[in-house]
């Protein structure tokens, strides 16, 4: 009758001693793991910035790093590859940042609309804005390319509005 006992008194102290998430580990260790190229490339862009969060993603055979930077402007967010090229980034964008091109198309819907801030996606090398904007008290968002030609919206910002 003490046998049982003791196995069950033994099982739960085992227990006791393992992980009780066994991936716990590897996601923390790989947020530490970014290759050296990845921080370098990371100082090198924002210099005065703050490193939030560096976490590797694996998909096959490709791996990539997703950074998130905070620093005076706001959050960046980044994707890039083990060298420290960048693949994608989404930084914040502030009104007076806006390029002339679009404040000029948003100026010729109506001379009323006003650019509020927004967010400047960069998918390999290809650049779109995300404005918002009021006009007469209503708020909009558009998507234009620099020039202030209207842009479809990139995968990044859909993938941004799921995370809201």
């Amino acid at each position: 009758m003490r046998a049982p006992a003791f196995a069950f008194v033994l099982a739960a102290f085992l227990i006791g001693l393992s992980p009780a998430r066994p991936h716990a580990e590897e996601e923390k260790k790989d947020e530490v793991s970014a290759p050296q190229s990845v921080k370098d490339a990371l100082k090198t862009l924002f210099p005065d910035g703050e490193v939030k969060s560096v976490k590797r993603e694996q998909k096959g055979k490709l791996r990539r790093y997703n950074a998130e930077v905070q620093d005076k402007d706001g959050l960046h967010k980044l994707q890039m590859r083990a060298d420290g090229s960048v693949l994608e980034r989404t930084d914040p964008l502030k009104a007076e940042a806006i390029p002339a091109g679009i404040a000029a198309a948003l100026k010729n819907k109506s001379s009323k609309a006003k650019a509020t801030g927004g967010t400047k996606y960069t998918v390999r090398g290809k650049v779109t804005y995300e404005v918002e904007y009021e006009n007469e008290g209503a708020k909009s968002k558009g998507y234009f390319a620099e020039d202030g030609s209207e842009a479809p919206a990139p995968a990044a910002a859909k993938d941004d509005d799921e995370d809201k």
